[in-house]
């Protein structure tokens, strides 16, 4: 199932700790999937947290599929963390069991923050913008067994 779309979205201009109780984020906005968040008028070159939310049915063991984001981020599948990605413009893939066929909840946090750490990715100052969102396709696949 291709997921891209309209998410609903809220925009933070700072890094979201990992242990923020969701029923705390107001999702104030819309984003379009795939985009990037500091590219859109509104947000545009800003620096911070992009917060995306869809709700979708599906159920049994499946597949998410980020073909690209950045610059870092984490994904949640009804409050619970199904993993990392620590690398911008890769494809990323979390299996996972999303228990009974119902409504469900994806959210993935975008952050587009500088880190100074030796291993860091990108730094300020660099001659390529390192944009923040969900740059390709998100897709779920619903199968038999965890690929």
């Amino acid at each position: 199932m291709n997921l891209n779309g309209i998410w609903d979205f809220h925009f933070a201009e700072r890094k979201f700790p990992e242990d923020i109780n969701r029923e705390q984020i107001i999702f104030d906005e819309i984003a379009i999937v795939p985009s990037c968040f500091d590219a859109a008028p509104v947000h545009l070159y800003r620096r911070g947290t992009g917060i995306y939310r869809k709700k979708i049915l599906c159920g049994g063991r499946c597949k998410l599929e980020l073909e690209g984001m950045g610059l870092r981020g984490s994904v949640w599948f009804d409050g619970k963390k199904i993993g990392d990605i620590f690398c911008a413009f890769t494809d990323s893939v979390f299996r996972f069991d999303a228990g009974d066929k119902r409504e469900h909840e994806i959210v993935i946090f975008c952050c587009n923050l500088f880190e100074q750490t030796p291993e860091t990715q990108f730094r300020e100052f660099f001659d390529f913008y390192a944009y923040g969102g969900i740059y390709r396709n998100v897709l779920l696949i619903e199968t038999d067994v965890l690929l």
